[in-house]
């Protein structure tokens, strides 16, 4: 142990000797100065914990373990200060608080930290229970630094939990909204959820059945297509309720031919018949290459198959002298792919989404 730790929470290791040395070993980590002054003020915070909850003093050592040498004085005070006021309200709420504010404090920017203490009001007033999975998902969200997404999310909890919502529909909404999240990729996520906000407004009972579209094959469409589709459903909704309801959640013909004109990205299932044959790992075997001059003139449709997995042209037997065999087998590979996908989608222009599955035609 330094000699700068040593000394420190004498009291605490009286009480749990295990986590005190779990504490220091933390603290000795941090690169960041702090000063013996903000250590002792912590073990008192946390002794404090100790005595109104066992659990309560364990997660508030990890907060300040945590917190200390990574947040602003500043923000430690702000935990010690929310987790008293919490407390007083109740050891659940005092318990949830010490986990919740920790990556709020750490991670959050200044916009994040105005803004998190009225989500909390508003969701409370709904019921404690629903705080658990959204606040989970939005501490990952934190710990991941990614700024954009996390104002986005919390704006869409604000729209949802500010309204006035039963409690069952509440909390379905509580254990949807972060599971139907997650499931975007990091890229698409901050358009996606303004989507989901535009609806919120527009009226919460709507947000359930567009999460469950979304699920079903809205969620395949690019940035501007979902926007467009969502403006098409409020227009639709303004004039009929129940038909913009089918609408947006792709339950009406509308809906649904609406949704695949906008289509440019289609799932595996949809066209695995097709893609299979192209997949990056489906190996090509008896790859024919035949000098370009022996080519069908412009390749008439009736010698298309030729081309599908057996023939590729190039300019001609020896236009590749300088590269290995194993390489021309490489390229010869890619080039009969390349020509499959043109025959079975009309296009050269097939990208592939390896790490998702997803193959989308432009």
């Amino acid at each position: 142990m330094s000699e700068y730790l040593y000394g420190c929470f004498e009291k605490l290791s009286i009480v749990d000797p295990d986590l005190t040395q779990t504490l220091l070993s933390c603290l000795e980590k941090k690169n960041k100065p702090f000063s013996r002054e903000d250590l002792d003020a912590a073990e008192e915070d946390i002794l404090w914990a100790f005595v109104q909850d066992i659990e309560l003093g364990e997660m508030a050592a990890k907060g300040y373990a945590a917190l200390i040498g990574d947040a602003s004085p500043e923000r430690v005070g702000i935990y010690r200060d929310v987790l008293h006021r919490a407390c007083e309200k109740g050891l659940n709420l005092g318990r949830m608080m010490a986990l919740y504010w920790v990556p709020v404090l750490k991670y959050g920017n200044s916009d994040c930290l105005e803004r998190f203490p009225e989500l909390v009001r508003a969701m409370l007033a709904k019921g404690e229970y629903l705080l658990k999975k959204p606040l989970d998902y939005l501490s990952l969200l934190l710990e991941r630094e990614n700024h954009a997404a996390v104002t986005a999310f919390m704006g869409l909890l604000q729209d949802v939990f500010s309204r006035d919502l039963p409690y069952k529909e509440s909390l379905a909404l509580a254990r949807a909204i972060p599971q139907s999240v997650s499931s975007f990729s990091p890229e698409k996520q901050s358009w996606q959820v303004s989507q989901i906000r535009r609806i919120a407004r527009a009226d919460v009972s709507l947000t359930a059945p567009f999460l469950t579209a979304l699920e079903k094959g809205l969620g395949l469409l690019s940035e501007q297509g979902l926007k467009t589709f969502v403006t098409l459903g409020l227009e639709r909704f303004a004039r009929s309720e129940p038909a913009g309801r089918k609408f947006l959640s792709l339950e009406s013909r509308p809906g649904t031919d609406a949704c695949k004109e906008l289509l440019v990205t289609v799932s595996p299932a949809q066209i695995k018949h097709l893609v299979e044959p192209l997949s990056p790992e489906t190996p090509v075997r008896g790859c024919l290459c035949v000098p370009f001059c022996r080519a069908p003139n412009l390749f008439p449709q009736k010698n298309a198959a030729d081309l599908l997995g057996r023939k590729t042209y190039l300019s001609s037997g020896s236009c590749l002298p300088i590269l290995k065999h194993w390489r021309k087998i490489r390229i010869c590979k890619c080039l009969v792919k390349l020509e499959s996908a043109f025959y079975r989608f009309g296009t050269f222009d097939l990208i592939w989404d390896v790490p998702s599955g997803i193959a989308a035609v432009r």
